[in-house]
């Protein structure tokens, strides 16, 4: 009878291998690896197995830093920033970086590894300040990775890319009329119809609208009103009072109902944009292809 291999470094939990790992490094000292392969066939597992060592000792000797995907140093910023009063807007654009360049390695971003992402955003009817505005998070998150963010005491990235913003002219507001309004409410799916005519009855920014907290709505005694302060304006320190008239009031009624912390919520989570797919379907049928948030 033939006895069973055993595989050092590596165990088989609910038929996937996971490494677990003691890895003596030159000098004496050592490191312990422990994650998952993602594999369940044996051989596929040895081999991610000896690769990661591998990294390990290159790392020790060389000084390189094994690649790290944007998407993790995305979830890394958003983490790291979270008290800040802006976050909000930078978890907005990430919500439309990372689907398109998460995967990609931080060594590889650069101007043209990102033209795909510019072209459809491009594409999907974005004005050129608001894609510039992304990029910029993308830049942010990469000059971290080079001057701050480290991996054994050596930094993430050698050197951030440059990375060009788009140009294109300046975007005019298009001030809906009585009889367009009429149109794009109609095209509309029943869930973002009260988030559009709660827009255009305040005034509030998209950012703002998805960030509206149920705590954020208050009683004015005085005037027997209901507003809501917004803490997250145009600047990082602004305060306003959206005061509700019947019709806003009819929307904050309607969403009563939810259970979320947020205003806005649609299959139990909040929205992180009302400018998607179906919003740009509608305002296309409505003859509005121009129109945005």
């Amino acid at each position: 009878m033939r006895s069973k291999r055993k595989v050092t470094g590596l165990r088989n939990r609910n038929g996937i291998w996971y490494i677990s790992k003691v890895v003596r490094l030159p000098g004496g000292s050592k490191t312990t690896l422990q994650e998952s392969t993602g594999c369940r066939d044996l051989a596929l597992a040895e081999s991610f197995l000896h690769k990661r060592v591998q990294d390990v000792m290159d790392e020790y000797v060389h000084g390189v830093v094994s690649e790290v995907l944007f998407a993790d140093c995305a979830s890394r910023y958003l983490e790291e920033h979270a008290s800040l009063k802006s976050i909000d807007r930078a978890g907005y654009a990430l919500a439309n970086v990372v689907p398109e360049i998460g995967h990609m390695k931080i060594s590889g971003i650069c101007d043209e590894s990102l033209e795909s992402y510019k072209r459809k955003r491009t594409e999907e009817g974005i004005a050129a300040g608001t894609l510039n505005r992304e990029l910029g998070i993308v830049r942010r998150i990469l000059i971290l990775a080079s001057r701050k963010w480290r991996h054994g005491g050596r930094p993430l990235l050698q050197t951030p890319p440059l990375i060009s913003d788009v140009s294109g002219k300046e975007r005019k507001a298009h001030i809906l009329t009585r009889k367009e309004e009429a149109r794009l409410l109609a095209e509309l799916p029943e869930h973002l119809q009260d988030a559009v005519i709660f827009s255009l009855n305040t005034g509030l920014r998209q950012s703002e609208q998805t960030g509206l907290r149920w705590k954020d709505e208050q009683y004015v005694e005085g005037l027997d009103k209901r507003v809501f302060v917004v803490r997250n304006g145009k600047t990082k320190n602004s305060v306003r009072v959206v005061p509700l008239n019947e019709a806003v009031m009819a929307v904050v009624d309607r969403q009563r109902g939810n259970t979320s912390e947020y205003v806005f919520e649609y299959a139990g989570h909040r929205y992180s944009r009302f400018n998607n797919h179906a919003f740009r379907k509608a305002r296309k049928r409505a003859g509005l292809p121009d129109l945005t948030w």
